[in-house]
């Protein structure tokens, strides 16, 4: 059936910048009117591979936390777009996605106001996911491959979340059709050069090395957050899959470079699902990142059913997280 002319003028409005700028404009007065309402937040530690023997972070002001992750959050933005404009990841013009990304980050106030270090892993990964997909069909580019697995164990030694995006970008490398041993040793060198670097200067001994704290989900888990917190990450788990295994379905019939672009995306999403469970403990460090995936695959979704009212999904999941939204300040 087809769409009738509102529907057909609806799509288009959602695809346009305007309702992108308008969504960006409601997610950011969304987290500064939750902020003067009062709505209580709670900011976590990073966790890394290295202890530093407890040093407090110098953000200990809320607003002071509250610029630095917006100014965070618009470069993943900036990543997400880089990233559809020189690759087409998600087959479309449009920057729909990052006005999703503003939505759902506007929803829980608690992620803009959280640890610092959530927002520069999205940035970071996104970052050596852009810089992965340079290296398609270029073997020849291993110093970028020494600068992607540079910049995670650089991250690891802040916040052991890292850790989970080395392999993805080791599988990556396969994918890019970029593999060889110059390649892993590239990888190698690049993990172990900020330790070393840091330990050669004198900065870090054997000592402040410590193993992650894994906090699998569970029923003490689940009661350690907020209820909106809970019930918002389960739906983006839920949506966020959903979504990859449509798309995983329809871009199979793609060319070599689109599939191999397009499976690079699908695995950061699962990786990023799976930690969320896995490391529930860590949910906050995780949730920015897999509210980027999720918006890129809706938007991809979107456009794979442009003409089969996607516009659909768009729209519940905006109504979704404007609830998620009205129930944190409510509560």
């Amino acid at each position: 059936m087809s769409m009738k002319p509102r529907e057909i003028a609806l799509t288009r409005f959602l695809k346009s910048r305007p309702c992108t700028l308008l969504m960006i404009a409601v997610g950011v007065m969304a987290v500064w009117c939750a902020s003067n309402a009062g709505v209580a937040w709670e900011r976590t530690a990073e966790s890394g591979l290295i202890d530093w023997h407890g040093v407090e972070s110098a953000y200990t002001c809320g607003s002071l936390h509250g610029i630095i992750n917006q100014v965070l959050m618009v470069g993943t933005m900036v990543m997400m777009g880089l990233a559809n404009r020189w690759w087409n990841i998600m087959r479309t013009g449009s920057v729909m996605y990052t006005g999703l990304l503003a939505i759902m980050a506007g929803a829980l106030p608690a992620l803009t106001f959280g640890a610092i270090g959530a927002w520069i892993m999205a940035v970071i990964v996104l970052l050596c996911m852009l810089v992965m997909y340079s290296c398609y069909d270029r073997p020849t580019r291993t110093p970028r491959i020494f600068l992607i697995f540079f910049m995670l164990s650089c991250g690891t030694c802040i916040e052991y979340a890292f850790a989970a995006y080395v392999p993805v970008m080791l599988l990556g490398c396969g994918q890019m059709r970029c593999m060889g041993m110059r390649q892993l040793l590239a990888a190698a060198v690049g993990l172990l050069t900020p330790l070393w670097l840091l330990w050669g200067f004198g900065l870090i001994d054997l000592d402040m090395m410590q193993p992650p704290h894994i906090q699998p989900i569970s029923v003490d888990g689940i009661k350690g957050y907020a209820l909106p917190m809970v019930c918002c990450a389960m739906v983006t788990l839920a949506t966020g899959l959903a979504m990859t295994v449509y798309n995983v379905i329809r871009v199979y019939g793609f060319n070599a470079r689109t599939r191999a672009m397009n499976g690079l995306l699908t695995v950061l999403t699962a990786i990023t699902e799976l930690m969320c469970i896995v490391d529930w403990g860590r949910l906050y460090v995780y949730m920015p990142l897999l509210l980027c995936m999720t918006a890129m695959q809706t938007t991809l979704f979107f456009r794979i059913n442009v003409d089969r009212r996607g516009y659909v999904t768009v729209l519940a999941l905006i109504t979704f997280y404007a609830g998620i939204f009205a129930w944190s300040i409510i509560t």
